[in-house]
């Protein structure tokens, strides 16, 4: 007499699709979190301008910020640092004391007097200048 062939439960494509769409997710998650840039993954705060000697910033953070994020810190534009107005990019000597500006960077944080800001990464000059 014939043998019975065994069949597979209905739901077992429909257990198989999922668990292989999950795992295309998840590794499409991760592939894209390793290749993404990491800039600007860190704190923001308002300051304005103090003094400019070179590349080197001196800015005074506003009242408005968290408390560590007020007073007077220094840093260094880099080559990477980028520096807008409206969208624009524009050049470290477009910045004047007195400019308001919206500082982006690491969070580390140098502690000395003033601070010093070891990675900026994007000042955003904030006043209509033109």
């Amino acid at each position: 007499m014939g043998e019975k062939v065994r069949k597979c439960p209905r739901w077992l494509p429909v257990l198989l699709l999922i668990l292989y769409s999950a795992a295309l997710a998840g590794a499409a998650f991760f592939a894209g979190r390793c290749s993404a840039p990491q800039k600007g993954l860190g704190a923001t705060f308002y300051a304005h301008i103090v003094s400019i000697d070179g590349t080197s910033v001196r800015v005074e953070g506003l009242d408005i910020n968290d408390i560590n994020s007020r007073g007077p810190v220094d840093f260094d534009v880099k080559d990477d640092t980028e520096l807008v107005w409206r969208g624009t990019r524009i050049f470290l000597d477009s910045l004047d004391p007195g400019d308001l500006v919206a500082v982006t960077h690491s969070g580390g944080v140098l502690e000395r007097s003033p601070g010093y800001l070891l990675e900026v990464y994007r000042v955003q000059l904030l006043d209509d200048k033109w």
